[in-house]
């Protein structure tokens, strides 16, 4: 995977737990069509679908569930740096 970053992991939880991108943009200050294009870049880089998209928001996948788990711990421990 190329150009991993804190960031887009922190967006990627955010998004999960907030279920769209409008809320996360205006909490990170950030343009939506910006979080999707990363989060987009994020999956293809991956080689995984993560998130589920739709009219109503957004749902992790299966795969997306297995990383939200490693990325909170990961986010959490990166805190207490």
């Amino acid at each position: 995977m190329n150009n991993f970053d804190l960031l887009t992991l922190k967006i990627f939880v955010a998004v999960c737990d907030a279920g769209n991108v409008l809320s996360v943009s205006e909490r990170e200050h950030l343009d939506p069509s910006a979080i999707n294009k990363r989060l987009t870049k994020f999956e293809k880089e991956l080689g995984v679908k993560l998130l589920n998209r739709s009219i109503k928001g957004m749902t992790p996948t299966v795969e997306g569930k297995g990383l939200l788990k490693g990325a909170r711990e990961l986010l959490a421990n990166a805190n207490q740096l």
